[in-house]
């Protein structure tokens, strides 16, 4: 579940809760990620887990520079 405290500890949400925020299936993410329509550096990998870094996500979603 997204809070606000993990927001601000570590600039991050999994990748589920930030498909539920946009309204989209986790598999989308996911294919969005696997074929370059979002850029690497929005998200962040620990092992296998990958999680959206939520300032790089919103100025790629505000089309600003990274």
């Amino acid at each position: 579940m997204i809070t606000q405290q993990t927001i601000k500890d570590f600039g991050t949400v999994s990748v589920k809760d930030f498909a539920l925020a946009i309204g989209k299936p986790i598999s989308t993410i996911y294919s969005w990620k696997r074929n370059g329509d979002i850029p690497k550096e929005c998200f962040m990998q620990i092992g296998r887990c990958i999680f959206v870094r939520v300032e790089a996500m919103q100025k790629f979603m505000n089309g600003q520079d990274l």
